[in-house]
């Protein structure tokens, strides 16, 4: 598959099984796939992909470039890091052969949330200016706005007003 490093790359989406349609275009692209289930509780390091900018939302155009936010456990070792930048990176270069361009910036949740960035791969984007997100480490969702469920909480997403300082993209 476009961007394989090796069996010990952090691999695996929380909460997600590929349904038929998912495995047949996989096999499609690469004729030598083969899916093979997981069993137990084997951990799913990737907690989370996000398309941002544009092409998040309406304002996409036929130039618009792909920012996906790899949102990752925070558990990762340097070399389970090092290892999932080089699987972002051959990813790019797919993305590229293909005709489209395409950027993944990895995110530890909750380093986000205090404002650190990962120097490697920090986004050069932001959310707009009239979400927000916050992280409660509740065991329900809270009420009232769009939540996605996260290991120790949720991040909860709630409009708010932009401000004249607001930036714009």
């Amino acid at each position: 598959m476009p961007g394989y490093v090796s069996g010990s790359t952090p691999a695996g989406l929380s909460n997600f099984e590929p349904d038929a349609q998912a495995l047949t275009e996989a096999q499609r692209l690469t004729r030598s796939f083969s899916y093979k289930p997981r069993h137990g509780n084997p951990p799913r390091p990737i907690h989370g992909l996000f398309l941002m900018g544009s092409l998040g939302t309406l304002a996409q155009a036929d130039q618009s470039d792909m920012d996906v936010w790899v949102c990752h456990a925070p558990d990762l070792g340097e070399s389970a890091l090092a290892e999932l930048r080089k699987k972002c990176q051959l990813l790019e270069t797919w993305a590229l052969s293909m005709g489209a361009e395409a950027h993944f910036f990895l995110i530890e949740p909750t380093r986000f949330v205090l404002g650190e960035r990962d120097t490697n791969s920090a986004p050069t984007i932001a959310a707009p200016p009239s979400i927000t997100c916050c992280w409660t480490s509740s065991t329900a969702p809270p009420s009232g706005s769009p939540d996605a469920r996260q290991s120790g909480g949720w991040c909860r997403c709630m409009k708010k007003p932009a401000t004249p300082s607001s930036p714009t993209r």
